[in-house]
């Protein structure tokens, strides 16, 4: 008989008061996610969960860190789907290929976007 995984409780997204960060509680500490209302504070929040329910067994999931002067993941991002708009076409319109593709660079996009390419290794790629 095949066992099944316990499901991940997924932890919310929370504000401080006083100071006015994100923080997310889970397994009896908090985590800061940055400044509430940030794009990055979201992104870091969704990459928190993605890598709970990729390995809901670790004590504590990756942090990213995200130095500026390297290229970054939505960079990449954006040069894709450049070159896939010109590849996946057929008698001048786009293939349903391209939704596909636009689809999957959303999902990378939302959880990986200010990771530098350099640190995007094979976890990363199993969180995806």
């Amino acid at each position: 008989m095949a066992s099944l995984k316990k499901p991940v409780r997924v932890p919310k997204l929370s504000r401080h008061p006083k100071t006015g960060q994100a923080y997310v509680t889970w397994q009896k500490k908090r985590h800061c996610m940055g400044i509430w209302g940030k794009p990055e504070t979201e992104e870091r929040y969704r990459r928190f969960v993605a890598d709970l329910v990729a390995s809901p067994n670790t004590t504590e999931p990756a942090k990213v860190a995200t130095p500026a002067h390297q290229t970054e993941i939505v960079e990449f991002c954006v040069a894709f789907l450049e070159h896939a708009q010109m590849w996946y076409v057929k008698n001048g319109k786009p293939t349903a290929q391209l939704g596909h593709v636009k689809q999957h660079i959303r999902i990378l996009r939302d959880l990986f976007g200010s990771t530098p390419i350099a640190d995007f290794g094979p976890l990363a790629m199993q969180t995806l």
